[in-house]
């Protein structure tokens, strides 16, 4: 699966990458479980290590841009604090 992961801290600082991380398959979970499972899964992937130490806050954005399964295709996962 290749992403494309955009980190943005409060303090202005902003990062972006793409990279291939391994696919991965949902078995026997229904739409909204899996959606939360991949999320989980991609949420690792996500910071640059700016924020470490420091009091910012930050907002991460993950976007599936190749995955075995197409219907993950397109999709984009974002968290905040």
């Amino acid at each position: 699966m290749k992403i494309k992961v955009e980190n943005a801290y409060s303090d202005g600082h902003e990062s972006e990458r793409t990279i291939v991380v391994q696919d991965v398959e949902f078995v026997d979970l229904d739409d909204d479980a899996e959606a939360e499972e991949m999320g989980d899964y991609l949420y690792e992937f996500t910071g640059d290590g700016h924020g470490i130490g420091k009091d910012v806050g930050s907002y991460y954005t993950v976007t599936i841009l190749e995955a075995a399964d197409s219907k993950w295709v397109g999709r984009i996962f974002d968290w905040g604090d």
